[in-house]
C-alpha cells in the first residue's frame, strides 16, 4: 500500500500535537511520529484529501504549517522488522518480536508481531504502563484493557495472573493483529473484541488499563470509572505530564483518586483507585 506523509509544524507543540493526532485519526490517518517541531502523520494515499486539512489552521493560539509528500510503496512489515529492537524493562520483562532470538534472565517475556498497531513497548507510554503492571498486585484481578492495540498490556497482565481479561480496540486490523499476538503468547484468559470505549458491556472489573489519549480519556472518564468495582485500580497513559491536573480533576469527579504518577520523556502514566 502506498502512503502519504503529512508533516505538521505546531507552535506551541504542547498540547496541540496531541489534539492534531486525535483530529487526524478521525479522518483516517493511522500512524504518527512525534518530531521536534510537531508530528508526522501517515494515511493510505488513496484516502488522502488535501481539502480535509483546513481545520489545522483553525487551532486558536497555535501557529500551524503543514506540507505533504506521497511515498513510494514500502513493505511496512519489513521496515518494522529492520527497525524493531526488543524492549527491556529492568530485568523483569522483555517485549520482543518472533524474529528475535530468545533471551534468558527475564521473569516475563511478551512476543509481539510488529505491525502498524500501537503498543510494541517502544513508546514511553507503553513502557510506563508495563512498569506499573510489574509493580502492582495483578494476580486474580478481572481486567479490562481499553484501546488494547497489539494486546501487549493484556498479555503481560495474564502472565502476571490477571483473569477474565477483555481487550478492546476500534480497528478491525488492530483486533486481528492482537489475536495473532495472543496466539504467539498462548494466552487463555484474554478475549479480544472490536469495541468503542462507550460500549455498555464494561462492568465489574478490578483492573482497568487505558493507554489511549487525553481527549478520549476525558470524554469517557465516567464510562471507564463505572466499569470498575469498588477499590479497582485504573492505569492510564497517552498524555503529557502537563495534562495530569485536568485528567486528575475529571477522574476525581468520577470517583477515581490519584495514587501515583510516573513520567518519561515528558509523557505521563497515572495510577488511580476507585473509592
Amino acid at each position: 500500500m502506498e502512503y502519504t506523509k503529512l508533516m505538521v509544524s505546531l507552535e506551541p507543540k504542547v498540547p496541540f500535537s496531541e489534539i492534531a493526532i486525535s483530529d487526524l485519526s478521525d479522518i483516517g490517518y493511522d500512524s504518527f511520529l512525534e518530531t521536534e517541531t510537531g508530528i508526522e502523520a501517515y494515511i493510505p494515499q488513496e484516502e488522502f484529501k488535501e481539502s480535509e486539512l483546513g481545520f489545522l489552521k483553525g487551532y486558536e493560539s497555535c501557529q500551524v504549517d503543514f506540507s505533504f509528500e506521497h511515498l513510494p510503496y514500502t513493505n511496512w512489515n519489513a521496515k518494522w522488522e529492520a527497525d524493531f529492537e526488543p524492549v527491556i524493562v529492568g530485568n523483569r520483562c522483555i517485549v520482543r518480536a518472533p524474529f528475535h532470538g530468545e533471551r534468558e534472565g527475564f521473569e516475563h517475556e511478551v512476543i509481539i508481531q510488529p505491525k502498524m498497531s500501537f503498543g510494541t513497548g517502544h513508546h514511553a507510554t507503553t513502557f510506563l504502563m508495563i512498569s506499573y503492571l510489574l509493580d502492582i498486585e495483578v494476580k486474580g484481578r478481572r481486567t479490562l484493557d481499553v484501546g488494547s492495540g497489539t494486546g501487549v498490556l493484556a498479555i503481560l497482565a495474564e502472565k502476571l495472573g490477571a483473569v477474565n481479561i477483555l481487550a478492546t480496540d476500534i480497528d478491525d486490523h488492530v483486533v486481528e493483529n492482537a489475536k495473532e499476538n495472543l496466539a504467539l503468547n498462548k494466552t487463555v484468559e484474554i478475549h479480544v473484541k472490536k469495541a468503542d470505549v462507550t460500549n455498555d458491556f464494561y462492568e465489574n472489573y478490578d483492573l482497568i488499563l487505558a493507554n489511549i489519549n487525553l481527549n478520549v480519556l476525558l470524554h469517557n472518564m465516567q464510562t471507564i470509572s463505572s466499569a470498575g468495582n469498588q477499590g479497582a485500580l485504573v492505569l492510564m497513559s497517552g498524555f503529557y505530564v502537563d495534562d495530569v491536573p485536568v485528567l486528575e480533576a475529571a477522574a476525581a469527579e468520577n470517583g477515581l483518586i490519584l495514587e501515583e504518577l510516573r513520567n518519561q520523556e515528558r509523557w505521563a502514566s497515572v495510577l488511580f483507585k476507585k473509592k
